[in-house]
């Protein structure tokens, strides 16, 4: 299955959480195409800040790490360290990641702490539809831009 068909009712679900009816114009003012894990993660690092349009961005990676931090399903926190990469020649990768974060009880059955069919896991390839809310220190000292998730997909 192709990335746009994935993509497209992901998208319509996170547009309709936004806006009932809108244009495409209306449409292209809500979505910032531009916006990558590359791109952010460069912008993150280099000048540690992150453009903060208010607008949603999509983006696609691999789960490196998940860390549930609210159990409580009515009250479901987890951050995922979601991390993208690109050869540089034939002699090094450059790593591009970020926060991203999940809040709420629809994300609940969607992580759990142990491996189990069906749910994210670190290595899980994954489609992010989201807006950008700032910037963190990671672990290593890096700084990485911090995405609010409104819906996740595995891509498989």
């Amino acid at each position: 299955m192709g990335l746009f068909a994935l993509l497209l009712p992901v998208l319509m679900a996170a547009v309709a959480a936004h806006a009932s009816a809108i244009t495409l114009g209306q449409f292209d003012g809500m979505v910032d195409f531009s916006a990558t894990l590359k791109s952010l993660s460069t912008d993150a690092s280099e000048t540690h800040s992150v453009p903060l349009t208010g607008k949603l961005v999509i983006l696609t990676g691999e789960i490196e790490t998940v860390d549930i931090v609210g159990r409580d399903k009515n009250d479901f926190a987890a951050d995922l360290r979601l991390i993208d990469g690109q050869w540089q020649a034939l002699t090094s990768i450059s790593l591009y990641r970020c926060l991203v974060t999940l809040r709420g009880a629809h994300f609940a059955s969607l992580v759990s702490a142990r491996p189990e069919p069906g749910t994210i896991q670190p290595n899980t390839q994954l489609l992010v539809v989201g807006t950008v809310t700032g910037v963190q220190t990671d672990t290593d000292g890096v700084t990485v831009p911090v995405v609010d998730a409104l819906e996740v997909r595995p891509i498989d």
